[in-house]
């Protein structure tokens, strides 16, 4: 490398940097077969977030919310993290202000501006990598991403090909592994769907890192729909009177109504609500504009989000088109459950942005 470069590493977020890329240089550095890199290094600013090397180059890590954040700085190499997850208008003000070479990763769930806009370019390269070639998974979490039973989820995440899950209501979902993304939760409310007999009833634990990034973790998925058990649930997993938890508006086959439900669950110490309910899609387009992960140990979140889509319909000319209705297949107590969780808390405290 010359001397006096500036390489800039950016994603979505500053806990996002901190949890991803940010640590994995980090953790590098104390690595014996990355020696020569770790004795390049001359300080690391840890406010600013900028590593200095002896030979006058930075390596800093930004984070750009518009336009105009992008526009300032110039740079010789940039990477976007997770480039899915950054809207195009700002991608392009790093990347016309970049010299050198650009590097973009992300998991192609879905087609985005990169398959448009950089793949066709004559000076682009695409390379395809996926967990085959991660030396550092054990052998069990290799055996368990190869035997992944959704063959949509295979497809993208065991063999780094672009999906064709345009239908899914939360294509970007991602799961996140170890616990390290705890240290930065700012918030913690829950999210409840009531159950009937046959049916589910679901609660989740909504982890809230900031307005734009949630971690979800599954805390019940059962056919029962008790509050003395809700209760138990919610003080297993932290619920008590100085954390919300939303529920539902419809009645189980028992003849309970979520208004006793939600009482009796106050009366117990539970600061228990009924959920703010919107169109269905509304709360959808507003959901998907924040990051989402699910815990390892979430897998029924991760089977219900994989197969919660919506309705397509076929034109008279052959043609398939997705609508703004779920499909009545899905499958919807999680999803219900989180959805009231995180849009009842986003609206009452204007999170959204």
């Amino acid at each position: 490398m010359q001397k006096r470069c500036t390489i800039t590493v950016t994603g979505r977020s500053i806990p996002f940097i901190k949890r991803g890329v940010l640590r994995d240089l980090q953790t590098a550095l104390q690595m014996p077969e990355y020696s020569e890199l770790s004795k390049s290094v001359d300080k690391y600013n840890i406010h600013e977030r900028m590593f200095r090397l002896k030979n006058g180059s930075v390596i800093e890590f930004p984070v750009f919310t518009n336009e105009q954040d992008a526009r300032g700085g110039k740079r010789d190499y940039l990477f976007i993290n997770e480039a899915d997850s950054i809207p195009y208008p700002i991608a392009h003000q790093l990347i016309i202000r970049t010299t050198e070479n650009i590097f973009y990763d992300y998991n192609p769930s879905v087609p985005f501006w990169v398959h448009d806009k950089i793949i066709p370019r004559s000076d682009s390269q695409l390379i395809i990598s996926d967990h085959r070639h991660n030396q550092f998974l054990t052998p069990e979490k290799h055996a368990e991403i190869e035997n992944h039973p959704d063959d949509e989820w295979w497809r993208v995440y065991a063999r780094g090909l672009t999906g064709n899950i345009t239908s899914l209501c939360f294509p970007n979902w991602k799961p996140i592994h170890g616990n390290d993304w705890r240290k930065d939760v700012r918030e913690v409310v829950f999210g409840g769907d009531f159950g009937f007999t046959s049916s589910k009833t679901a609660i989740v634990k909504i982890h809230i890192l900031s307005n734009t990034e949630v971690v979800i973790e599954e805390c019940f998925y059962k056919p029962e729909s008790d509050d003395q058990i809700m209760y138990e649930v919610l003080k297993q997993w932290g619920g008590d009177e100085n954390t919300c938890s939303y529920f539902d508006h419809n009645s189980t086959d028992k003849g309970a109504r979520p208004q006793q439900y939600v009482q009796l669950l106050r009366q117990r110490g539970i600061a228990a609500y009924l959920a703010i309910k919107a169109g269905k899609s509304q709360q959808i387009q507003k959901i998907r504009g924040v990051q989402v992960w699910y815990t390892e140990g979430s897998t029924n979140i991760a089977a219900e989000r994989s197969r919660y889509k919506f309705k397509t319909i076929h034109t008279s000319t052959g043609d398939e088109v997705q609508t703004n209705v779920i499909d009545e297949a899905s499958p919807n107590h999680l999803m219900d459950a989180i959805q009231y969780g995180v849009y009842t808390h986003f609206t009452r405290n204007s999170l959204w942005i």
